[in-house]
């Protein structure tokens, strides 16, 4: 089997284990999980502005919890609305699982799968956990603009209607985005820690061994010089 062949194939095997491995993850401690990025996500969504000073809470939906027939996904998540000077309370369901879980996988799955030095994986992952977590909270924050928008002064600071929507409708609603971006994502980062390596090796090549003296037979005299003969 060729060099070549046999790195494609581990490197498929890789992302196909790492993929099982999150899979049984979640089914094994979905709740904790989700408990835990719920805590994450409330740290970064806790000063993001709205008007009439609408506070945006995430919390663990109990893991009784079973899917409506009215709802649009399997929520594992409350996302809990409080409005300053408004008593009680508003809130959605989400799938974090959807949203941040399996982008999360995805991505690091193919970024171990790809032929890149454990240095550069390590960049990678580092950059793609900060990127994805941002996307996740800067998604939670469209879809709640999106629904303070509907309702008459109550719009999230400086924020056009249109774009929230644009956005609502082109990055949220597909749900193959969840998919593509984050594989997107690895190949990216990879390609961009990456960049240096070939450069590096090429360097290393053109380096030429000295050769030993010994190597030169000691029986063997320098070539004349050419002598101009009239």
């Amino acid at each position: 089997m060729l060099p070549e062949r046999r790195r494609i194939l581990l490197g498929a095997a890789v992302f196909l284990l790492v993929l099982g491995c999150g899979a049984v993850l979640w089914s094994a401690c979905g709740f904790g999980l989700s408990r835990g990025t719920s805590a994450v996500l409330n740290v970064m969504l806790e000063h993001v502005p709205f008007d009439r000073g609408v506070r945006v809470e995430l919390t663990a939906m109990p893991e009784s919890h079973e899917r409506q027939p009215g709802d649009s996904v399997d929520a594992d998540t409350q996302v809990i609305l409080r409005a300053e000077g408004y008593p009680g309370q508003a809130g959605f369901g989400m799938s974090l699982r959807r949203d941040l879980y399996l982008p999360l996988v995805i991505f690091l799955a193919l970024t171990l799968a790809l032929p890149l030095s454990a240095r550069n994986k390590a960049k990678s992952l580092a950059a793609g956990v900060v990127v994805i977590a941002g996307v996740a909270a800067g998604s939670i924050y469209i879809v709640v603009a999106y629904l303070l928008a509907q309702r008459t002064g109550a719009r999230p600071l400086e924020e056009p209607t249109t774009v929230i929507s644009f956005l609502f409708e082109r990055w949220l609603t597909p749900p193959g985005n969840r998919v593509i971006a984050p594989l997107l994502l690895a190949l990216g980062l990879g390609a961009w820690f990456s960049r240096r390596e070939p450069r590096a090796r090429v360097l290393n090549a053109d380096v030429a061994a000295p050769v030993p003296l010994a190597a030169v037979p000691a029986n063997e005299a320098p070539a004349p010089a050419p002598t101009n003969l009239r």
